[in-house]
């Protein structure tokens, strides 16, 4: 099955038509660029068997792959300024260590040497001076970790005896938020990018993604998982305060300048075909329909910094997963 970008325009115009991205048979992890031109993602090529980083142009033909070893490179996270992805890559004593690359591929080059058998999730700061991960230990104890972009200053973030998994910096770079199961269960905290000071910031479950709005005031989140499959959206001031029910069931989203963009869960009776993508004022609750989209699992899900585009991985359930985008998203 070829790995495709859809192009949905809004209700009032004609169905999507399809644009083929590549011939791979799988595709995940797209993220934008800093300045919504170009779509960053990992795909496992023609014959599905060497995962490699990718690079979309919005507006242009095809795509270009950017990684070409034989090892797995994924989860490519773009640097605030554009000019070079963060991934993973298994390239080096058949270890996942974070890798830096320049936008177009050139020069990649190894950021991590440990400490751990496996490094992922590589966050950058909003200065782009560091990139955070999370490192697992060969026992599988797992820390959240930072190191600068020019490999100095290796430090450890978290020491707490849970484990530390999914980094994520706050818009002012001041904290790393992340998920621990110190408590006995999965809840985000945070704690200074310094390492100092650690903070339960929920206390009934959670889950990523962990995003700050705009002005850094709320955090959004997903509640535990619900039947393997999404989970409640909720929301807290960063500053402190009672959480705040959004959503009841949901299984990706993001937050544009609009406000939120969500994939809902499966309705009962629905089938498989009719899962939709919907826009919603966290403010005032309005919420509307953008699209209906035929897919069993949607993850991943973003939006263009412009808000007039949103992309998302999008699961089949004979295994393949395609890239999608919503264009003209208005």
């Amino acid at each position: 099955m070829a790995t495709t970008v859809w192009r949905l325009q809004p209700p009032e115009l004609p169905p999507p038509t399809v644009v083929q991205l590549t011939s791979a048979r799988q595709a995940h992890n797209p993220s934008f660029s800093p300045d919504g031109d170009r779509i960053a993602f990992a795909s496992a090529g023609q014959r599905g068997d060497n995962w490699d980083i990718w690079l979309k142009i919005i507006g242009a033909d095809g795509a270009r792959r950017l990684t070409t070893d034989p090892a797995v490179d994924d989860n490519p996270a773009w640097s605030p300024d554009g000019r070079r992805i963060a991934f993973t890559s298994s390239r080096a004593d058949e270890r996942s260590e974070i890798w830096l690359a320049e936008a177009d591929g050139t020069r990649p080059t190894r950021l991590t040497h440990g400490p751990g058998r496996h490094q992922g999730g590589p966050r950058w700061s909003p200065d782009g001076s560091l990139v955070a991960f999370d490192s697992y230990a060969d026992d599988g104890h797992a820390d959240i970790w930072a190191i600068g972009v020019d490999g100095s200053g290796l430090r450890q973030v978290t020491h707490d005896p849970g484990d530390a998994i999914l980094p994520s910096w706050s818009r002012d770079g001041r904290f790393l938020y992340f998920v621990s199961n110190r408590t006995g269960r999965d809840e985000i905290w945070r704690i200074a990018a310094s390492g100092e000071g650690d903070e339960q910031v929920t206390d009934a479950g959670a889950q990523g993604p962990i995003v700050e709005s705009a002005d850094g005031r709320t955090l959004y989140y997903r509640g535990p998982t619900q039947g393997g499959f999404g989970g409640a959206l909720l929301s807290r001031p960063t500053a402190g305060g009672e959480r705040r029910m959004i959503l009841p069931c949901l299984t990706a989203y993001d937050i544009g300048r609009r406000g939120l963009v969500y994939m809902e869960c499966p309705r009962e009776g629905a089938g498989p075909a009719e899962l939709r993508l919907h826009e919603r004022d966290v403010g005032t609750g309005a919420d509307r329909p953008v699209a209906t989209i035929g897919t069993t699992l949607s993850i991943g899900l973003s939006v263009s910094p412009d808000g007039q585009t949103i992309i998302y991985d999008s699961s089949s359930s004979w295994g393949t997963s395609d890239v999608m985008m919503i264009d003209n998203f208005r």
